[in-house]
């Protein structure tokens, strides 16, 4: 695959919201997968925060409900046989760019705490704060969501942001890297 396959297909990825279950447990508000994943950067575990990234299945499913939603819609039909071919390579290979795309976010986990620490915050002494901001895109009849949260450490509240979050079956994933934000100087926490 190129470069610009890789990029089509995290294009059509990071605007749909139909990504199919990879864990148990139910997250389906944009606040419960905040808090989820904050608690999994706080106790550095990785393997939790791995259930909520795209996988194989998850994209062979996102790309057949995208296929549906895209025959009922006028303005999307033309959009059909990128969407066909796309689903085609997922389900005959193992799809490199789905690799690259699942070792990007995973690499973020240890990325975030890598700039925490250069910030000087210990993230593992931290709380969940709260959500501060979601902000959505519609695509088809599907919404991506960026979530933007705080985790609360020694008094100060630091953004982390959830880029490019879908959902199907009522369950929220990751679709690309998270993002340090740092210091939310209007967020400042009291003490404990």
């Amino acid at each position: 695959m190129t470069i610009r396959s890789c990029q089509k297909i995290l294009a059509y990825l990071s605007v749909s919201l139909l990504l199919a279950a990879c864990s148990t447990s139910a997250v389906n508000t944009p606040e419960t997968i905040a808090k989820t994943i904050a608690q999994a950067i706080i106790n550095s575990d990785k393997t939790s925060f791995e259930k909520y990234i795209i996988n194989q299945d998850v994209a062979i499913q996102m790309f057949q409900q995208l296929i549906v939603s895209a025959k009922k819609d006028e303005l999307y039909k033309q959009r059909l046989p990128k969407l066909e071919k796309e689903l085609t390579t997922l389900k005959t290979n193992s799809n490199a760019t789905l690799a690259r795309v699942r070792s990007r976010v995973i690499a973020s986990f240890e990325t975030i705490n890598k700039h925490a620490k250069r910030d000087g915050v210990d993230l593992s002494k931290g709380t969940f704060g709260k959500v501060i901001d979601i902000r959505s895109n519609k695509y088809l009849d599907r919404i991506k969501y960026d979530i933007y949260f705080t985790i609360n450490t020694d008094g100060t509240a630091y953004t982390i942001k959830l880029n490019n979050v879908v959902t199907v079956s009522d369950k929220l994933y990751l679709l690309n890297a998270m993002i340090w934000k740092g210091k939310n100087e209007k967020l400042i926490t009291k003490s404990k």
